[in-house]
């Protein structure tokens, strides 16, 4: 979890908070506790459709909501 009431929290809260899906440029095998993570694991708990960009490959998924 985020530091509470830190301006990092809050903006990726409320950005959360406003979208219908994620596009997340994110790595999560060689992520370590990032605010990148964060987001994306709020995401996931409010049910967002993510789309994953890997940084290194350009590779692209999708996580499907639909099977949860």
């Amino acid at each position: 979890s985020c530091l509470v009431g830190s301006e990092m929290c809050i903006r990726d809260s409320y950005m959360v908070e406003q979208a219908r899906y994620m596009v997340a440029v994110y790595d999560n095998t060689h992520n370590m506790r990032s605010g990148t993570q964060q987001t994306v694991n709020y995401a996931k708990k409010k049910g967002l459709q993510i789309i994953y960009i890997h940084p290194d490959t350009a590779q692209v998924t999708e996580e499907d909501i639909t099977k949860k």
